[in-house]
């Protein structure tokens, strides 16, 4: 559309993951990696995505996708601005 974009952050607790999308070799246990899936690596190259570290503890997103015992959960509400003012 002619707009500049910036690059994508996408949060990753995987280091493997995300030294894979910088290492362009391939190894004995990434073999079954199908091929569409190496366009992550181009788009890394194109700076149009870029992967960070984020501890497992720190992913948010977590909440949505797994059960989480009832300290962390209200550390989490809190973090996503989810709690009414007042409560713990």
């Amino acid at each position: 559309m002619g707009f500049p974009q910036q690059t994508i952050q996408i949060k990753e607790d995987n280091q493997a993951c995300i030294a894979l999308t910088k290492n362009p070799e391939d190894h004995k246990r990434t073999k079954h990696v199908q091929v569409k899936y190496h366009v992550v690596r181009d788009y890394v190259n194109k700076n149009i995505i870029k992967f960070v570290y984020c501890p497992t503890a720190d992913q948010l997103g977590d909440i949505f996708t797994k059960a989480i015992p009832g300290a962390k959960l209200r550390t989490m509400l809190k973090k996503l601005g989810l709690t009414r003012t007042g409560e713990n």
